[in-house]
């Protein structure tokens, strides 16, 4: 007995309260001019597309104009699918959805919208398969029309649109949609994507854009559960369209059970009781006969749903469904009839059978298309019940009816036949299936999807003869150039290539021999940039075959390509004078090609290595010419490496908001399925900024993306887990030795020596700095050098090698040129002089340098630096017996490490420093005793907002010290200036500075403004190993000009 469902409701929907609030506000925010993005993601049948399509409705209610574009599996390497389906939609409503005003302009809109379709179903330029520059700019330069046409296209009407099924999206169309999720911040545009978002490894590209996705404000994701068991028996009571109580309540509660309140599920269950008669309706109530359950057992009871759909069809109709199920979930009348031996018209008969029962629809989406299966659920069970051998069978008739439908119309069908030739195995033609891969290959990079590109290689690959030689290693060559510009490694990339060379050398082609060698070059040299994949001994290597081969047979984009390679390995090893003219023969080369790439890349380096010799104005102006370029160019290479490079200078000259700035300007608008190990380099050296800057948290949230070595130790440095900090910079080292990397060599060594110096095993600190290949081989890098130096300096003071630690601070002041700006890296050189001064006794004449140290690190947002300087200070002070001063200080610098939360181990050290010394209690400013344990009140906390100074900082009991400051300058002025003839000027400045005094609201702020005052006007004091007295072979008018002294650039 068999029941009706004619009186099933079939726009059922149920719950989801929470989520729908959350989409009708993004679409009042964009609806208002924020743009706004939200993915559903869930498993199948959750309701995905049925909360999606609430969401349209709500819209339309708004005003909105509404695309939508699917992907399927099948389809999967068509670039761009989703966004053509959406862009079709808008020419097809072009008239109805623009308002009168603006009607006129409705054809012109529609040419527009037809325009920016045709431009995505691969129409970048051919001389990109040769050229993956011109490839990534093609594809960013698409982006960017892409995003015009959307905002120009929302001003006029508010747009929404939805990109179903994004597990099988191609790269092209992920990559596009990261590209609007970062740059469209302001526009009437609101973008729903729906995914399974199960984050299968197969899928890496999706899981990037769903990580990318988190990272803005204006994007939210909703993860859809099954229903609530209250909100499953309310589909159910919509479904069955009356009120349950009693036995049907109950019943409704066990569906909710056994489906795990998958909506589809429901609706499936449902829909087959009532068909069977086991839920049927008398005397105007649902009945449910005993044992229902029995046959829907919840591990397999959707397999029992869809045979249970399939079973009162005929058996035409489910061996059609069956082969179409092959085909992908929507799929073409005409190539299913050439795979089955029935009329077309009789196939479309039995469709609508099919149709008729729920299992196909009309196809929505793809214009080619005639019907869809109702869910992917129910085409899945279809094609994984069939055997392997016959599956394999079914592609290749499928393969071949694409060929007898589409003969005429290959191009646009390559993924399919290739995809459906592949899967066919020995059961078709593997000839076919190679050569069909490598074009799809080709028409996917000329679409710059490189990933989608390597995918088809990589299938073409396996399927080529191994006697064809010359199709392998072209196959080789061009796997090696899409893995370089996707989300591959540069391993894989080099692993191709080194192939590639290998068949080259065995077939005797010189000229190929020297452009993979030098592609080789610069493959592994970017590895320079991944600190942790480098191996500077083959990048030499190759570099020398290939000049070999270049001197014979000239190629002048691959002795670009060579030249940038070699400049990278230079900057590695700390050859500066190597990489600045390899760099710039390769700008030369780039400016004769008239190659933006070549030219910035080689620009970005050689400013780098200007900068490292001393002239950062020029290298720092070189650099960022090189990053506005490559903005220009919208090239991914060039972009990356001028970032990087331009970041890394801001990071070793201590501004780490300069770094951060540069490196965002990096990653705005890449593509995160593009070299992919480059992106994790800048958001490493982000990391890094942040740790500068005391943004512990987002430093770590940022280590998940970017999983590095040297990013994990300073974070576990900086959180006071010193033991693994010590082990990973170790293991960095070791690695810098196997890699031949001099750069990751002092980089590991100077951290490794701060920890050792901060545990006080100031031997160990020693050894490390003096034996980094920097200082034993006496290498050209201006700004390492002198943070080498001036951390050598405190090291040797506390080991009492002060005359040594005078000379390292001497070479330090000789580095520093006067004309140029060496932002807080002078601070350090000023923190080591004011600890030499100290120690020789000079107090009065140190003090100014360390506030002066503290100032800078306070500008520059370092607050760590400022605990340092305190720590540092203070802890001479205790040394030379001043205890109140000096546990004042180490007071202070607790307070930060309270504030940027680092942990008990920091306070310890504190601790340790204060019982040394057997310091008392730090006093307060009104002279009363600060008791045991409690923090001074901090006048500023340090933290991320730009500083005021390092009187931002201070403690209350600091602002009695500057008050003696204040005293001590005037005395220096009175002992300086002729007091017949030049006492009136410092007695002005004086008295100015107190009526300002008197206007300000706190004694705090009265003393700290103070001392701002006479210290603009008043200088630092002697220098090493010069008498209380005036220095030897200097005046006294010189030691008050020592704001203006050449080695003091701030």
């Amino acid at each position: 007995m068999t029941g009706s469902t004619r009186g099933l409701e079939p726009a059922a929907f149920a719950g989801r309260a929470v989520e729908l609030s959350t989409l009708n506000a993004a679409a009042g925010a964009a609806k208002a001019g924020q743009f706004s993005a939200v993915l559903i993601s869930g498993e199948p049948g959750v309701g995905k597309t049925r909360l999606a399509e609430e969401t349209c409705n709500y819209a339309r209610e708004l005003g909105f104009e509404v695309a939508a574009g699917r992907c399927f599996d099948t389809q999967s390497r068509l670039a761009y699918f989703p966004f053509i389906q959406a862009f079709r939609h808008l020419v097809r409503h072009a008239s109805r959805s623009i308002p009168p005003e603006e009607r006129r302009g409705g054809t012109e809109w529609a040419g527009e919208t037809a325009a920016i379709i045709a431009r995505l179903a691969f129409r970048a330029p051919r001389s990109a398969r040769q050229n993956p520059e011109i490839s990534s700019a093609a594809q960013t330069e698409l982006f960017e029309s892409v995003i015009c046409f959307l905002r120009a296209r929302s001003e006029i009407c508010p747009l929404l649109v939805v990109l179903e099924d994004l597990d099988w999206a191609d790269e092209g169309s992920l990559s596009l949609l990261v590209h609007l999720v970062r740059m469209l911040a302001s526009a009437r545009l609101l973008i729903i994507g729906t995914c399974q978002g199960n984050d299968a490894p197969e899928r890496l590209e999706l899981v990037r854009t769903v990580l990318e996705w988190g990272r803005h404000r204006w994007c939210q994701r909703i993860r859809l559960r099954g229903l609530a068991g209250t909100e499953a028996a309310s589909l159910v009571e919509q479904l069955l369209g009356s009120t349950l109580a009693g036995e049907t309540e109950r019943l409704a509660a066990d569906i909710g059970r056994l489906s795990n309140g998958n909506p589809l599920f429901i609706h499936q269950i449902v829909r087959h009781l009532v068909e069977t008669g086991r839920l049927s309706k008398g005397s105007g109530r649902w009945v449910a006969s005993s044992g229902w359950e029995s046959k829907l057992a919840a591990e397999d009871g959707i397999r029992e749903v869809v045979d249970a759909r399939l079973s009162p069809l005929s058996e035409g109709c489910r061996l059609a469904l069956s082969h179409a199920a092959v085909l992908g979930e929507e799929f073409e009348l005409e190539v299913l009839a050439h795979m089955l031996p029935f009329a077309a018209r009789d196939l479309a008969d039995l469709l609508e059978e099919a149709s008729g029962a729920g299992i196909v629809n009309e196809a929505r989406t793809d214009e080619t298309a005639d019907y869809a299966f109702a869910h992917a659920l129910i085409r899945q069970s279809l094609y994984e019940r069939q055997s392997r051998p016959a599956q394999r069978a079914l592609h290749a008739g499928a393969a071949h009816a694409i060929e007898a439908v589409h003969q005429a119309d290959f191009d646009s069908h390559l993924s399919q036949l290739a995809l459906h030739y592949t899967k066919a195995g020995r059961a078709g033609d593997l000839a076919k299936a190679a050569e069909y891969s490598m074009r799809a290959g080709e028409a996917a990079y000329t679409a710059c999807a490189y990933a989608d590109a390597a995918c088809h290689w990589r299938a073409a690959l396996k399927l080529a003869s191994t006697g064809d030689r010359r199709l392998r290693v072209q196959l080789l060559e061009r796997l090696g150039e899409a893995s370089l510009l996707s989300a591959a490694t540069p391993a894989e990339a080099t692993h191709h290539l080194q192939a590639a060379l290998k068949l080259y050398t065995e077939l005797g082609q010189e000229s190929d021999i020297a452009r993979v060698h030098a592609r080789l070059v610069t493959v592994i040299s970017l590895s320079a940039m991944n600190p942790a994949a480098i191996d500077m001994g083959q990048a030499v290597s190759h570099s020398r075959r290939a000049e070999k081969l270049l001197a014979v047979r000239a190629d002048q984009g691959a002795e670009g390509d060579l030249l940038i390679g070699e400049a990278i390995v230079a900057h590695a090893q700390f050859r500066t004078e190597d990489g600045l003219a390899a760099s710039e023969r390769a700008m030369e080369i780039g400016q004769l090609l008239d190659n933006a790439g070549i030219w910035c890349q080689a620009a970005a380096l050689h400013g780098h290595f200007l900068w490292t010799s001393g002239k950062l104005k020029e290298g720092l102006g070189l650099m960022e010419q090189a990053l506005e370029r490559a903005e220009r160019t919208r090239d991914v290479k060039p972009r990356f490496a001028a970032a990087w490079l331009l970041g890394f200078s801001y990071l070793l000259l201590w501004d780490p908001t300069a770094a951060e700035r540069t490196i965002q300007l990096g990653l705005a608008d890449s593509d995160t399925g593009q070299v992919e190990f480059l992106r994790q380099v800048l958001v490493l050296h982000l990391g890094i900024a942040h740790i500068f800057t005391g943004a512990l948290a987002q430093a770590r949230s940022l280590l998940t993306m970017a999983p590095h070595r040297f990013l994990e130790a300073n974070l576990r440095f900086f959180e006071g887990e010193w033991t693994q900090a010590e082990d990973l910079l170790s293991q960095q080292i070791e690695r810098s030795h196997m890699a031949q990397s001099k750069q990751q060599h002092w980089t590991a060594s100077l951290w490794l020596a701060r920890l050792k110096r901060v545990q006080g095993d100031d031997a160990s600190a020693l050894d490390l700095l003096t034996h980094t290949p920097l200082m034993a081989e006496s290498l050209l890098r201006i700004p390492e050098e002198i943070a080498t130096r001036s951390e050598l300096a405190l090291v040797r003071l506390a080991r009492g090698e002060v005359a040594e630690a005078r000379s390292e601070v001497r070479r330090c002041r000789t580095l520093l040129n006067p004309g140029e700006d060496w932002r807080a890296l002078s601070a350090f050189v000023d923190r080591a002089e004011a600890a030499v001064l100290a120690h020789d006794g000079f107090l009065e004449e140190a003090r100014p340098l360390w506030i002066l140290a503290g100032k800078v690190f306070s500008r520059y947002q370092l607050p760590w630096e400022v605990a340092e300087t305190l720590v540092t200070w203070g802890t001479l002070l205790l040394r030379l017996g001043k205890a109140e001063e000096g546990a004042a200080n180490l007071s202070a610098a607790a307070q930060i490490y309270r504030h940027l939360d680092l942990g008990a181990r920091w306070d310890n050290r504190i601790e340790e420093l204060r019982g040394s010394a057997k310091c008392p209690p730090a006093a307060r400013f009104d002279g009363s005793p600060v008791a045991p344990g409690m923090p001074d009140t901090l006048v500023e906390a340090a933290g991320r907002a730009p500083s005021r100074g390092i009187h931002s900082l201070v403690t209350t009991h600091d602002v009695a010290l500057l008050a003696t400051l204040i005293h001590d300058a005037i005395a220096h002025l009175m002992n300086a200036i002729d007091k017949a003839a030049k006492l009136r000027a410092p007695i002005e400045r004086i008295a100015a500075a107190t009526e300002k005094i008197s206007r300000i609201s706190t004694p705090v702020e009265r003393l700290a403004r103070a001392l701002e005052e006479a210290g603009r006007n008043s200088a630092p004091g002697r220098s090493h190993g010069d008498s209380p007295g005036t220095r030897p072979g200097r005046s006294s008018r010189e030691k008050l000009d020592r704001s203006h002294d050449p080695g003091r650039p701030l």
